[in-house]
């Protein structure tokens, strides 16, 4: 019946995907040198060509210890210095609200914000010898 029909009815239907592929590096070559590099010296070397290998225990120790100390000494300087950097004030811009301020100020100021500026200076002062009253807080 079926043998001169289409058979790809029967077969599965896979959906082509397009798969990106890995590209391969290209390795440049090195340049071939006959010769091995030199070997790097060792400790050993490096204290001979100091003259640290011929000092003794204590002069070993009072050398690390210098060397410690300088860089102790150059890290309070940094540190010092970025202190110092932070104390200094930075120029504040005038705004407009700055004026505005100032000019109340010179036309005078009402005798309410007089009051309670002097008071507000009585608790500052109080605070810092440590008297204080729970009526400074409560508002009469």
């Amino acid at each position: 019946k079926m043998k001169g029909e289409n058979w790809e009815r029967f077969l599965p239907k896979f959906k082509k995907k397009n798969v990106k592929r890995k590209k391969k590096k290209i390795k440049e070559k090195k340049e071939y040198t006959p010769f091995p590099p030199s070997q790097p010296l060792r400790k050993i070397d490096h204290q001979l060509e100091s003259g640290e290998y011929f000092l003794s225990q204590e002069e070993k120790r009072a050398k690390s210890k210098a060397e410690r100390s300088a860089k102790k000494q150059k890290e309070l300087a940094k540190k010092r210095k970025k202190r110092a950097e932070e104390l200094i004030p930075k120029k504040k811009q005038k705004t407009t609200t700055d004026t505005a301020e100032k000019s109340k100020k010179s036309t005078g100021a009402s005798a309410r914000e007089l009051a309670e500026k002097l008071k507000s200076k009585k608790v500052a002062k109080k605070k810092k010898k440590g008297k204080l009253d729970v009526s400074e807080y409560v508002a009469s």
